[in-house]
């Protein structure tokens, strides 16, 4: 760059966070966060936009190595005539990569539970897949150019048959081994059946990662997530992970997503719960929140108090700054750019009859299905690069269009899209975490090391506005 001045403006894309002396930057374009200080340049005409949700011009050398030119190439700060804005082009990278195959896998559509909202129904098939699916797979997978696999064992509940899972994971990883292929591979679980046994075996299988749901508090979570027989199940999904923190044996890393079916839910009867267990003393499970909806499937009986979006991020902001006092370990779940099995060309469900959908949500509709595994593995890939959800586009929606978090949220589910009710700054299809940016970003600076704990404090008066999301 030459050292002559240049007219710099701050990107349409950029979200801030005000302390007395500094603030942090977050550019959804390239999704990288920066802290810029009261004495720079550049604070005031971030500040300016940050207030007038207009950005302005300002005369800078933007010298070799300089702020300046720091910004601009980490996309915070626009040339003027050559102002950056959001394409579709990144997420298309990752949209159509065929270097990476994502499979989902119903091993059955069976329960021990007898959940009321469970989108499968509460009349379930136990049938499980066998040994000719594995075959398929591999069959899929040789007839293509992935150099990484990732399988989700999902169900159902998947731990009826986890000897069926264990066999078949170890045979997906040494094919993947022998031809050079990254084989990953994480479950969904209620949690009732993992015992310390079952996680070891699990884990030798090459399965990493675990996903354990949870409804709310104790009394909230027996009251909707019980045994078919109607007996609590709260006390031993709890006392097996607090089993498996304990074994020095077991690195399998594990996720709690804890259900928020009503607004009645308090954030201090779930922390208290968990601190029974001493959640604050385990370092493999994280914990966070997640608002319950009836989906294609539920049973009718199902009929909740609910929690309206802005109800469930109060909630959660609550149950973070309980969570931080009491040192229980919990995470606040990222953007994915609107990138799922459905909209990503190579993924698939799979249900235990070789089924193959596109969407989690659709695996109850058997007329959904797009295709089977025993096809030929040519009219497989040309079926789940070529169906509906493939060509979703946020950016083409009024809903969506002129967001600044679109870049990073891509819409976020292509079938909420189906059928949108719009709210005042937010719609039905927006995940919760636009209403809690401010914990969002925090939490990321936190991680980054760009602000210390100390430091977080200065940021907690600061707030961004629904309207402030909208470029204008």
């Amino acid at each position: 760059m030459e050292n002559s001045k240049i007219a710099l403006s701050p990107s349409h894309y950029n979200i801030y966070l005000f302390s007395n002396h500094k603030l942090i930057v977050w550019n959804t374009v390239n999704d990288k966060l920066v802290i810029v200080s009261r004495d720079s340049d550049l604070y005031q005409l971030y500040a300016s936009h940050a207030c007038s949700n207009t950005p302005k011009f300002g005369l800078f050398e933007a010298k070799l190595g300089s702020e300046e030119a720091v910004h601009i190439l980490c996309g915070f700060l626009d040339i003027k005539d050559n102002k950056v804005t959001f394409t579709r082009k990144s997420s298309a990278m990752s949209k159509h990569d065929k270097n990476e195959l994502e499979i989902v896998i119903a091993t059955t559509l069976g329960c021990n539970f007898g959940c009321a909202y469970c989108c499968q129904g509460l009349e379930k098939d136990f049938k499980y897949f066998d040994s000719s699916l594995v075959d398929d797979i591999i069959r899929i997978v040789d007839c293509s150019e992935v150099r990484k696999l990732h399988i989700t064992w999902y169900g159902g509940e998947p731990l009826l048959y986890h000897k069926i899972i264990e066999d078949a994971s170890i045979r997906i990883r040494d094919y993947c081994t022998s031809y050079d292929i990254l084989y990953s591979s994480d479950l969904l679980t209620n949690g009732y059946l993992l015992t310390n046994a079952t996680a070891a075996k699990l884990q030798k299988a090459g399965i990493g990662f675990i996903q354990i749901s949870l409804d709310g508090s104790k009394q909230s979570h027996n009251n909707s997530r019980y045994l078919k027989n109607g007996s609590p199940t709260f006390d031993t999904i709890m006392r097996n992970i607090q089993l498996i923190e304990a074994d020095i044996s077991l690195n399998i890393k594990i996720s709690v997503r804890i259900n928020i079916i009503s607004s009645d839910l308090k954030a201090d009867a779930i922390i208290r719960d968990l601190l029974h267990y001493e959640v604050d003393r385990w370092n493999k499970t994280r914990f966070y929140l997640a608002p319950i909806e009836a989906r294609v499937g539920t049973d009718q009986s199902f009929n909740p108090k609910g929690i309206s979006t802005p109800e469930f991020a109060e909630l959660y902001q609550d149950f973070i700054k309980l969570a931080k006092v009491q040192s229980v370990p919990y995470f606040i779940p990222g953007f994915y750019r609107g990138l799922c099995t459905a909209t990503k060309d190579y993924s698939m469900v799979i249900d235990p009859n070789g089924n193959i959908f596109k969407c989690w949500d659709e695996i109850v509709q058997k007329e959904k299905a797009i295709a089977t595994t025993n096809c030929n593995s040519d009219k497989i890939f040309s079926k789940i690069t070529t169906s509906l959800w493939n060509d979703f586009d946020a950016s083409e929606t009024n809903y969506c269009m002129n967001c600044k978090l679109l870049p990073v949220c891509g819409g976020h589910c292509g079938k909420k899209h189906e059928d949108i009710v719009a709210h005042l700054g937010y719609h039905s299809a927006c995940p919760p975490i636009k209403l809690m940016l401010k914990e969002y970003i925090l939490d990321r600076s936190l991680a980054s090391g760009l602000i210390s704990d100390h430091d977080e404090c200065d940021y907690l008066s600061s707030n961004i506005s629904l309207e402030f999301l909208q470029i204008i």
